[in-house]
């Protein structure tokens, strides 16, 4: 039987829409070269390095380490906004003209950090000029542009034996690392429960003074009076960690411990920022002027360091807390 034009048409069309069809149902694998670490797509990753510029630049450099084009921007983001916003902070210092040039240093920024998230999520190349190469250097690629490291490292992975599938169920960790590093926060909360509760006037500078051949001692605390409108904080972020890690040494599930120890985290920060709002230390014993304000600055310095590496700590663990919920992964390997 002769088949007409318009039923050839027909059936052409037909066989083309077929085709079309599961040619789009049909799902691309991921190039082995673009997964990361918490399986998000490698150009939403490298648009976050930027998001929260140095921050979470420095964060994605913790824990992305599997793609490298994602630490390539992970440090590239701390290496533009870092020194920006250190030179935006010192410019506002510096009387009239200062508040004009951290004003210029923050439209530069803000334009960086649009056009550098936008090219990023397109999945554009953009390079700034030294920047760029120096953020190679540190990340062990000086010698092969970004859009070929994985590539690279791609080759290299294929011979490598690959992850058993039950193991990728759990999230790694030893039950006896975990316990011992616990019973150690335990102790070392406990210390300074007792340390700063009954002996803090022992915290203090010691000058010996030597009459006759006997030496006698003389104490000048450290810690003023303001000292005591902090402990009651101190104190509830020690209790708290105390009774959290005992909980997590009860029932070490992986879905207790997480939230857990981001509240121990937490509590911390808030103890580590009141510390540094109230900053209850007297240095007047020091011998001159410039050891008291260099002391002063010095202790300040560290206790900013503190705060901000235990805030990053937080994010940190909770952006893995919730990759790994993502992931399927919600308890320990056995």
């Amino acid at each position: 039987m002769e088949i007409s034009p318009e039923e050839r048409k027909k059936i052409y069309e037909e066989e083309e829409a077929r085709i079309e069809g599961e040619a789009q149902a049909t799902i691309k694998p991921m190039d082995p070269s673009q997964k990361t670490s918490l399986g998000l797509s490698q150009n939403i990753e490298a648009f976050l390095c930027y998001l929260g510029m140095w921050v979470t630049g420095i964060i994605f450099l913790i824990i992305e380490q599997k793609n490298a084009k994602v630490r390539f921007h992970a440090t590239q983001s701390i290496l533009i906004f870092g020194p920006l916003s250190v030179a935006g902070w010192i410019l506002g210092w510096i009387p009239v003209s200062g508040g004009v040039l951290s004003f210029l240093v923050s439209i530069v920024a803000l334009v960086l950090w649009i056009v550098l998230m936008v090219k990023t999520y397109r999945g554009d190349e953009f390079e700034i000029p030294v920047v760029s190469n120096l953020a190679r250097q540190l990340t062990g690629i000086s010698a092969t542009p970004p859009s070929q490291i994985n590539e690279i490292r791609t080759r290299s992975s294929l011979n490598a034996p690959s992850e058993p599938a039950d193991s990728r169920k759990y999230v790694p960790g030893s039950r006896v690392g975990r316990l011992v590093g616990s019973s150690i926060l335990i102790a070392w909360y406990s210390a300074l429960l007792i340390l700063m509760n009954f002996y803090h006037q022992y915290i203090a500078i010691y000058h010996g003074n030597t009459s006759n051949g006997v030496t006698t001692w003389t104490r000048d605390p450290i810690l003023n009076q303001d000292f005591h409108q902090w402990l009651p904080i101190l104190n509830v972020a020690l209790f708290v960690g105390i009774a959290g890690n005992i909980m997590t040494i009860v029932w070490d599930k992986y879905l207790l411990r997480e939230p857990v120890k981001m509240v121990i985290d937490i509590f911390s920060l808030a103890a580590i920022v009141s510390l540094i709002n109230t900053f209850p230390f007297d240095f007047s014993s020091f011998p001159d002027a410039l050891s008291i304000d260099a002391t002063r600055v010095g202790v300040r310095v560290v206790l900013i360091l503190a705060a901000v590496g235990t805030g990053i700590g937080i994010l940190v663990r909770f952006i893995k807390f919730i990759a790994n919920l993502s992931t399927g992964r919600t308890s320990y390997q056995p």
